[in-house]
């Protein structure tokens, strides 16, 4: 790859990674301020929350929008290591939140769905971490 085409990938991905952590932050900042204000304030006033659920909507897709922008623009092994890190993510949560919802179910103990969240983005980390130090071993 010459200086040039690296200076513009580097400066896309730049880009691509702004927009991303921008629409992910305007998703969660959306999904809080649409759970505490229907908590504390709009409990009774129905349009206001779905107007807020139309807004977390909007924001959700342009999260999606935006990371699959970043997926594209990235080259081919680090598009490898964030598919198997999403992967991994999804299974683990699914499994996670199964396991919580059997858990809860049963009675034994109470789960907020507050750590449904934290467990994906715990993994999602993990599983970043886990591709990078095994694609270190196989080179």
């Amino acid at each position: 790859m010459d200086t040039l085409n690296l200076d513009n990938y580097s400066q896309r991905n730049i880009k691509n990674s702004k927009s991303m952590m921008i629409w992910s932050a305007l998703w969660g900042g959306s999904l809080a301020a649409a759970c505490f204000a229907f908590k504390f304030w709009w409990y009774q006033n129905e349009l206001v929350f779905i107007i807020a659920v139309i807004i977390h909507l909007g924001c959700a897709i342009g999260a999606l929008k935006a990371h699959q922008t970043w997926l594209k623009g990235l080259d081919e092994l680090q598009q490898k290591i964030q598919l198997h890190s999403m992967a991994f993510t999804l299974g683990v949560t699914w499994i996670g939140i199964t396991l919580l919802l059997l858990v809860s179910t049963s009675g034994f103990i109470k789960i907020d769905a507050f750590y449904l969240p934290i467990l994906a983005g715990v993994m999602a980390v993990v599983g970043v971490i886990g591709n990078l130090i095994g694609l270190r071993k196989v080179s």
